[in-house]
């Protein structure tokens, strides 16, 4: 089983001014390496049939409506599942996210491992690579030790847990684009809802926390 992580948003308080309004954590989950390398090629297909050049990557905040949608509807009849979680900021009432922004991504974590524990099983999880090097470092080891708390027996989610820069590697960019599809979809922006509404049959969890 394999499953990649991506973000949008980020850990920061300020609201209303540096910071976003939420953070949102996806992760795409594959059931064995035949589906995954099924979806690295449609994706290099999309890229070709774009004519964009291989090293371009898929970023949703990055591209149109229309490229968005081509991207999603190409990849829907995938076999993959998603998980994600949406931190509404505004509602956090503990200091500690405050003054320790990294506690926001492991609090966020924590719920989403939590919320897929009855699929993964013994996954390999990569972790977009990109920020900061120390804190990625940090937050995959305690990844790795907090999720395998939540399997009896010798059974563990989690096996691996690695790091890697999204524009080598076109699941991270598909979670991505599925995250970005999320995130827009808690905007009142005219498209706020359509890209979602593309992937919802691959959407297995979505938690907003604080309630």
């Amino acid at each position: 089983m394999l499953a990649f992580i991506d973000e949008s948003g980020d850990s920061g308080m300020k609201l209303g001014k540096d910071s976003s309004s939420y953070l949102f954590i996806t992760m795409v989950v594959f059931e064995n390496p035949s589906e995954s390398n099924a979806a690295i090629v449609r994706i290099a297909e999309i890229r070709q049939g774009l004519g964009w050049e291989k090293e371009t990557e898929f970023h949703f905040n990055k591209m149109s409506p229309r490229f968005r949608k081509t991207f999603l509807q190409s990849v829907v009849s995938l076999n993959f599942s998603y998980f994600s979680i949406v931190i509404d900021k505004a509602k956090l009432e503990s200091d500690n996210f405050r003054n320790h922004p990294e506690s926001l991504y492991k609090s966020a974590c924590n719920y989403l491992f939590s919320n897929a524990k009855h699929t993964l099983r013994n996954a390999r999880v990569v972790v977009d690579g990109s920020g900061s090097k120390q804190f990625k470092k940090q937050f995959c080891a305690y990844l790795k030790s907090r999720a395998n708390d939540w399997v009896d027996g010798d059974e563990k989610l989690i096996r691996k847990v690695q790091m890697e820069d999204s524009a080598k590697n076109s699941l991270i960019q598909l979670a991505d684009m599925v995250c970005g599809a999320v995130a827009r979809s808690f905007t009142d922006k005219k498209d706020a809802r359509d890209y979602r509404q593309i992937v919802k049959r691959k959407e297995a969890h979505i938690q907003v926390w604080p309630k």
